[in-house]
């Protein structure tokens, strides 16, 4: 791909940030963008920085991808940054599944306390409270992350089309070699519920 055409991409994400952010009441400024060479879920948005990240490869450099599908993954960063939850469910999420590992520490630390004798039978039940824990953490994190990522991809729906986000989904999903980390929902969930939503025409909850 030329720098020419890269440029117009570039051009195409910033076109898109402003267009959403005129469009959408939001507690935040209107967001920083910043193209990053690689993004491993294509795009994000850093709540702390209010700034939404483009990957160069395999976003803007893919040839494959259409206009219409840019514009999707920038809307569903966007997504992120109007839902007025989103800030605080990873705040609660880092809570919850941090308190669960240190839980699991701890009752690590009790065993051997409590017996006052190190042997392979304490040793193995400390292993077990440290993997109940790092479990219990991992098992929860969807629970309390999967909604962000549903609320964006409905915003970025609305925002484009339910047509053209399935589209983007399935080229990453028949690009993917391994699934994205825990805290997202499988592409194919993710589709899903993007069809449900246009059959009942169900939109995102309006961001203040």
């Amino acid at each position: 791909m030329d720098d020419a055409e890269l440029r117009r991409r570039k051009d195409l994400c910033a076109l898109t940030v402003d267009r959403i952010d005129r469009a959408t009441p939001s507690s935040r400024p209107t967001p920083r963008l910043r193209f990053v060479a690689e993004q491993k879920s294509h795009g994000r948005f850093d709540h702390r920085l209010n700034e939404v990240k483009v990957a160069v490869a395999g976003v803007l450099d893919d040839p494959a991808l259409t206009d219409g599908m840019i514009e999707a993954v920038v809307a569903h960063e966007m997504g992120h940054w109007a839902d007025p939850e989103s800030a605080t469910s990873i705040r609660r999420s880092v809570i919850v599944t941090f308190s669960c590992a240190g839980l699991g520490v701890l009752g690590a630390i009790g065993i051997a306390v409590g017996t006052n004798v190190v042997n392979n039978g304490t040793l193995m039940l400390m292993f077990l409270a440290i993997v109940v824990g790092f479990g219990c953490s991992l098992a929860l994190s969807p629970i309390m992350q999967w909604k962000d990522e549903y609320f964006a991809d409905r915003f970025a729906a609305e925002a484009t089309s339910a047509d053209t986000v399935i589209s983007l989904m399935r080229h990453f999903q028949a690009q993917e070699t391994r699934s994205l980390a825990i805290e997202h929902p499988s592409r194919a969930r993710r589709i899903r519920r993007i069809e449900v939503d246009a059959l009942t025409e169900s939109a995102p909850p309006t961001a203040y």
